[in-house]
Order: C-alpha cells, then structure tokens, then sequence
C-alpha cells in the first residue's frame, strides 16, 4: 500500500506547497483516499517523488501499467491538494456504503459532532458534552508510551485511569469524560499537547477552527 501524499515529504518538495497545515498532513495520510495499492516493484520505484513524478512511477514504468482500480483512477488528477483527497475519500465512502449496505446518512448527525484523533500509536475519537466537558469514547486506543517531557500530572493521570480500570490494555473500556480537551489529548499521546488544535473533524477543522 503506497501514500500519494507521502509519509515523509522533503521540506523543500512541492507537497509542503500543497500541504502546508502539518495536522491536515497528519490527519489524511493514513485516509484510503491517499491510499493505493501497488505491486511491490511499483512501490519500491515510487518514494517521496512530488506527484506528476509519482505518477509516472506507477504507471509508465517498464514494469508495466498497475491493474488495481483505485490506483489508475489517480492518472487522471492534475495536483493531489487537500480537496482533491477530501472529494475522493467521500467518493470511496459512498461506494462503501452502497456495496456493504452501511447507510451512514442514519449516522451523519452523531459523527458531524464528533472529532478524532491519531498519532504515537494512538487513535481516538471524542465530542463536546453539552456542560462543554470533552467525552472519549469507549474503544479510543492511547500511546503505549509516555514521552520523557510528558508533565506528571498528565502521567498519573494515564496511572489513575488504567488502575480504575476505564483504561485496559491501552485502550479506553467505556466512554469517559475530561474537563479538558487538552488534557483529554494529552493522555492518549502520552505526550504534552494541545488539544484544540490536535482533535479534528472528518473535514480536517480543529477543534480551534470549529470555534468550540
């Protein structure tokens, strides 16, 4: 499985053009519309080139043309920037929902409330309350490890929870609610961190860009 947008662009390449927000970087990397699957010699040849290259990687090269659908659709894109992804990743979703019978629509308004969260490890997914207490939903994976600089009260709070039980296996057991949204962040990465803006939508908004 190839990252069109890769894991690790060069800071200097024309990705850091298209992609200049590091969490929205962060946030679609791992989506399936920035996924596509290659043989293995098409992805050893791919690397971190900037798109039109990448392109010729995967299907121009003397290995041949790829048979996967997902990824000759890619062919027919000019630039891969944010919305391209975001387009393509509701494209994917309703193919999705269509063949496996999800209906999402039955889902929409819960989902529209919720934010996410990945990174160390983790993946997590949490919403606002109505007292604007910061809720973690049960199943919310944390980072298996903590940072040397993580502050104390952040770590015995990661203890208190597994201890107490709403944490097990690194992972949360039933819903639980923060008073913070940073704090809330900051024990899933194990790490200090900035809640409002590491939480984001589906859409790629912060927290701090929703105005919440």
């Amino acid at each position: 499985i190839e990252h069109v947008l890769p894991q690790h662009p060069a800071e200097d390449s024309e990705w850091m053009k298209l992609w200049p927000d590091e969490q929205e970087q962060k946030y679609w990397l791992n989506r399936i519309a920035n996924l596509v699957p290659l043989t293995r010699r098409h992805n050893s040849e791919a690397q971190n080139f900037d798109f039109p290259t990448k392109k010729i990687k995967y299907f121009k090269s003397k290995s041949g043309t790829s048979s996967y659908t997902l990824t000759t659709q890619v062919i027919g894109i000019d630039s891969w920037t944010p919305e391209i992804v975001k387009e393509r990743q509701k494209n994917i979703e309703k193919v999705f929902a269509d063949k496996w019978e999800l209906h999402l629509d039955d889902y929409s308004d819960a989902e529209n409330d919720t934010y996410e969260l990945a990174g160390r490890g983790a993946s997590a997914t949490g919403y606002f309350s109505e007292s604007d207490a910061f809720i973690v939903l049960k199943g919310s994976k944390i980072s298996q490890n903590e940072t040397e600089g993580i502050p104390l009260n952040i770590s015995e709070k990661r203890k208190e929870l597994i201890t107490s039980g709403v944490i097990s296996d690194f992972c949360f057991v039933k819903d639980y609610e923060f008073t913070s949204v940073s704090t809330a962040a900051a024990v899933i990465l194990g790490r200090s961190s900035n809640g409002r803006k590491e939480w984001t939508k589906i859409d790629g908004r912060t927290v701090a860009q929703t105005g919440h």
